[in-house]
Protein backbone atom coordinates (compact mmCIF):
# COMPACT_ATOMS: atom_id res chain seq x y z
CA UNK A 1 0.00 0.00 0.00
CA UNK A 2 2.44 2.64 0.70
CA UNK A 3 4.41 1.94 -2.36
CA UNK A 4 1.06 2.66 -4.35
CA UNK A 5 0.51 5.92 -1.96
CA UNK A 6 4.18 6.57 -3.30
CA UNK A 7 4.04 6.23 -7.10
CA UNK A 8 0.65 8.51 -6.90
CA UNK A 9 2.38 11.05 -4.82
CA UNK A 10 4.62 10.95 -7.88
CA UNK A 11 2.21 11.99 -10.05
CA UNK A 12 -0.15 14.18 -7.97
CA UNK A 13 3.43 16.45 -7.21
CA UNK A 14 4.32 16.92 -11.39
CA UNK A 15 0.88 18.47 -11.42
CA UNK A 16 0.94 20.21 -8.63
CA UNK A 17 3.99 21.80 -9.38
CA UNK A 18 2.69 23.36 -12.47
CA UNK A 19 0.04 25.45 -10.16
CA UNK A 20 2.97 26.30 -7.04
CA UNK A 21 6.71 26.67 -6.06
CA UNK A 22 8.19 23.21 -4.95
CA UNK A 23 8.70 25.21 -1.49
CA UNK A 24 5.72 26.14 -0.82
CA UNK A 25 4.68 22.64 -1.81
CA UNK A 26 6.98 21.03 0.81
CA UNK A 27 5.57 23.17 3.22
CA UNK A 28 2.30 22.52 2.73
CA UNK A 29 3.35 18.75 3.07
CA UNK A 30 4.94 19.34 5.73
CA UNK A 31 2.68 21.04 7.77
CA UNK A 32 -0.18 18.79 6.75
CA UNK A 33 1.91 15.55 7.49
CA UNK A 34 2.92 17.41 11.30
CA UNK A 35 -0.78 17.96 12.07
CA UNK A 36 -1.49 14.27 11.14
CA UNK A 37 0.82 13.11 12.65
CA UNK A 38 0.42 15.09 16.20
CA UNK A 39 -3.52 14.01 15.93
CA UNK A 40 -2.80 10.73 15.62
CA UNK A 41 0.35 10.62 18.43
CA UNK A 42 -2.13 12.84 20.58
CA UNK A 43 -4.90 10.23 20.51
CA UNK A 44 -2.79 6.67 20.66
CA UNK A 45 0.78 7.77 22.76
CA UNK A 46 0.69 11.24 24.24
CA UNK A 47 2.85 10.49 26.93
CA UNK A 48 5.53 10.14 23.77
CA UNK A 49 5.50 13.72 23.29
CA UNK A 50 7.27 15.28 26.64
CA UNK A 51 10.36 16.89 26.03
CA UNK A 52 11.89 19.61 27.76
CA UNK A 53 12.74 23.06 26.89
CA UNK A 54 16.16 22.45 25.95
CA UNK A 55 15.29 19.92 23.36
CA UNK A 56 13.10 22.24 21.85
CA UNK A 57 15.79 23.56 19.88
CA UNK A 58 17.69 20.25 18.01
CA UNK A 59 13.48 19.12 17.68
CA UNK A 60 12.85 21.75 15.22
CA UNK A 61 16.23 21.65 13.76
CA UNK A 62 15.44 17.53 13.08
CA UNK A 63 12.06 18.83 12.03
CA UNK A 64 13.33 21.62 9.02
CA UNK A 65 16.66 19.86 8.08
CA UNK A 66 15.32 16.06 8.13
CA UNK A 67 11.94 16.77 6.90
CA UNK A 68 11.54 19.61 5.55
CA UNK A 69 14.82 20.05 3.42
CA UNK A 70 13.96 16.96 2.49
CA UNK A 71 11.01 17.50 0.78
CA UNK A 72 11.42 21.00 -0.71
CA UNK A 73 15.13 19.00 -2.43
CA UNK A 74 12.13 16.06 -3.42
CA UNK A 75 10.46 18.77 -4.74
CA UNK A 76 12.83 20.79 -6.54
CA UNK A 77 14.25 18.26 -8.59
CA UNK A 78 10.92 16.75 -10.31
CA UNK A 79 10.56 20.67 -10.90
CA UNK A 80 13.60 20.97 -13.01
CA UNK A 81 13.21 18.05 -14.66
CA UNK A 82 15.84 15.66 -13.00
CA UNK A 83 15.03 11.83 -13.30
CA UNK A 84 12.38 11.13 -10.07
CA UNK A 85 14.93 7.92 -9.49
CA UNK A 86 17.82 9.93 -9.50
CA UNK A 87 16.54 12.79 -6.91
CA UNK A 88 15.45 9.25 -4.77
CA UNK A 89 19.22 7.81 -4.89
CA UNK A 90 19.91 11.16 -3.66
CA UNK A 91 17.10 11.21 -1.06
CA UNK A 92 17.60 7.52 0.02
CA UNK A 93 21.24 8.56 1.21
CA UNK A 94 19.36 9.62 4.78
CA UNK A 95 20.06 6.21 5.82
CA UNK A 96 23.99 5.93 5.16
CA UNK A 97 24.37 8.96 6.70
CA UNK A 98 22.38 8.12 9.99
CA UNK A 99 24.43 4.51 9.91
CA UNK A 100 27.37 6.32 9.67
CA UNK A 101 26.25 8.92 12.56
CA UNK A 102 25.25 6.10 14.90
CA UNK A 103 28.54 4.03 14.31
CA UNK A 104 31.36 6.98 13.66
CA UNK A 105 30.02 9.76 15.97
CA UNK A 106 27.95 8.02 18.28
CA UNK A 107 30.68 5.00 18.73
CA UNK A 108 27.26 2.32 18.94
CA UNK A 109 27.51 -0.69 17.25
CA UNK A 110 25.53 -0.77 14.00
CA UNK A 111 24.46 -4.42 12.60
CA UNK A 112 25.30 -5.86 9.55
CA UNK A 113 21.92 -6.09 8.85
CA UNK A 114 21.47 -2.67 8.68
CA UNK A 115 24.19 -2.19 6.10
CA UNK A 116 23.11 -5.12 4.24
CA UNK A 117 19.61 -3.30 3.96
CA UNK A 118 20.82 -0.25 3.01
CA UNK A 119 22.81 -1.64 0.56
CA UNK A 120 19.97 -3.27 -1.09
CA UNK A 121 17.79 -0.20 -0.98
CA UNK A 122 20.72 2.04 -2.92
CA UNK A 123 20.89 -1.08 -4.95
CA UNK A 124 17.20 -1.11 -5.78
CA UNK A 125 16.98 2.45 -6.79
CA UNK A 126 20.26 2.77 -8.68
CA UNK A 127 18.59 -0.15 -10.88
CA UNK A 128 15.63 1.63 -11.11
CA UNK A 129 17.46 4.43 -12.46
CA UNK A 130 19.74 2.63 -15.20
CA UNK A 131 16.38 1.12 -16.36
CA UNK A 132 15.14 4.20 -17.16
CA UNK A 133 11.94 3.65 -15.50
CA UNK A 134 11.43 6.05 -13.35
Amino acid sequence: MGSLVFAFNGVISTVVLEHISPFRLAQVRSIGAFLILLTITLIIARPTLKFSKNQLPRLAAYGVIGFAAVQAGYFLGIQRGVPLSLVLIIEFTAPIWIALWIKYVRKKFVPASMWGAIALSLLGLILLHRSGMA
